[in-house]
């Protein structure tokens, strides 16, 4: 049995690396656990059962209930971090920002915020552009922006593109000298 929950979890393992899914991971875990927990209480059985002590059973039943412990705060865990939106692994904001960059006619990035959802990443951007571009073209160049973000990071479902001129980042705010 925990050779093969063990099997099992380093398969469905690299299943969750391969599609990126919480849920899959924590199935993985989830095995895992099973196969730490049993082998705790074959140990503390036959300790039990060889020694005489039964209190052996105990003290492997109160380690198994670690284990479950921990594996219920790690089920939790993830979970709640992606419905906080906490931030994606920085080599995705990384590529995003290398994409955008790359697009003619941008100078910078103002913003650059991306989160996951499901299986896929949401993005928005501030995107830097000279002051005296017309509007037409603009609208082009976040265009550009969105289909190169897209094309070139996996898994990205929407670019949402804002478009800053630069002489708007440069002027003072009401009230600052």
């Amino acid at each position: 049995m925990v050779v093969v929950k063990i099997l099992l979890s380093r398969f469905v393992s690299s299943v969750a690396d391969e599609i990126q899914s919480t849920a899959v991971r924590s199935d993985a875990w989830h095995h895992t656990s099973d196969a730490i927990t049993s082998a705790f209480a074959f140990i503390g059985i036959s300790v039990a059962l060889w020694t005489k002590n039964y209190a052996a059973d105990d003290w492997a039943a109160l380690c198994a209930s670690s284990v479950i412990l921990f594996n219920a705060w790690r089920q939790l865990r993830l979970p709640l971090e992606e419905l906080l939106d906490t931030a994606p692994p920085p080599d995705i904001e990384a590529q995003v920002r290398r994409a955008a960059t790359a697009v003619p006619g941008v100078i910078g990035l103002d913003k650059c915020f991306v989160r996951k959802v499901g299986f896929q990443y949401y993005v928005e951007l501030h995107v830097v552009v000279r002051g005296n571009l017309t509007v037409r073209t603009g609208h082009t160049i976040s265009h550009e922006v969105e289909n190169r973000v897209r094309s070139e990071v996996d898994r990205v479902a929407n670019v949402l593109v804002h478009i800053e001129p630069e002489e708007e980042l440069l002027k003072p705010t009401s009230g600052e000298v």
